[in-house]
């Protein structure tokens, strides 16, 4: 079995939280704005036309914009998600490699932004494989 250095990309579990907290989060504000919205609409006794006409001027473009968001968030959540789990199988079939080979794994670059998903040192050369787990066309030139 190859040695193993490194760890599981920061970056993708870092983001797949924070997608998660961010996505809760747009919950819990258009969970106030529903309540707050209903409750306004029965504290008015005396022209409640005029006033729910106000209030949803007030309400309904700030619960859309959090409708999206929290769509967003957990759209993005589930592509770290699914990054992470492609990560996780080429970790299990670099593990079938002989102990001739090291894996360095989550490479990053102290003046970059980027890093190298795995990093293969064996005797048939030095590998860096970027791993790629969403549906596309992937593309070569040159």
């Amino acid at each position: 079995m190859a040695q193993f250095f490194g760890g599981r990309s920061r970056f993708i579990i870092i983001m797949q939280k924070m997608n998660y907290i961010a996505a809760l989060t747009m919950w819990v504000i258009l969970a106030y704005l529903a309540y707050r919205y209903i409750g306004q609409l029965f504290a008015f006794k005396s022209a409640p036309i005029l006033s729910s006409a106000v209030l949803s001027i007030i309400y309904f473009p700030v619960a859309y914009w959090a409708l999206k968001e929290k769509i967003k968030y957990e759209r993005d959540g589930k592509n770290y998600k699914q990054g992470g789990k492609g990560e996780g199988a080429i970790y299990y079939e670099l593990l079938k490699l002989s102990d001739n080979y090291l894996v360095f794994q989550d490479v990053k670059f102290p003046t970059k932004d980027f890093n190298i998903d795995f990093v293969v040192v064996g005797p048939t050369g030095i590998f860096a494989i970027e791993v790629k787990s969403h549906k596309g066309i992937i593309g070569f030139n040159g």
